[in-house]
């Protein structure tokens, strides 16, 4: 009897919820998450720049990029993006997770799709099990 081992490769992600939908972001981009009452920052000003640590970062208000108006929770923690050209703040109303979820999940989204939903900086999407219920990540 031979036996076969099969490897999984996984990826450690950011879930950060937003309304009726979810955002996952790679771990391995994430250098920071914190409480926005801890940093010293207004996110209502009109300024796009935030200062987090030694990290100047272009805030990115998702939720109003996505449903066309301010948030109306208020945005409790934010998460530092650093990309290899430019760091991203991107505030939200509650705290993310950290998961891992196999690369075998994930199925692109058609381009259709992404327009159809204003889905524009989406590449892929994945079902996230959850205690009561199981949400769609993009």
């Amino acid at each position: 009897m031979t036996t076969t081992s099969t490897t999984t490769t996984t990826l450690r992600i950011l879930v950060a919820p937003f309304k009726n939908f979810s955002l996952a972001l790679p771990m391995d981009s994430v250098r920071k998450v914190a409480r926005t009452k801890d940093l010293e920052i207004d996110l209502n000003n009109d300024g796009d720049r935030v200062r987090i640590d030694d990290y100047d970062a272009t805030v990115i208000r998702l939720y109003e990029w996505m449903y066309g108006e301010a948030n109306p929770e208020p945005e409790t923690h934010i998460a530092l993006i650093q990309m290899p050209y430019k760091n991203f703040a991107l505030p939200m109303a509650a705290l993310p997770t950290i998961t891992t979820v196999a690369e075998t999940a994930l199925r692109p989204i058609s381009t259709e799709y992404r327009r159809l939903y204003n889905l524009d900086m989406a590449s892929h999407i994945f079902s996230l099990a959850m205690v009561k219920s199981t949400e769609t990540v993009f």
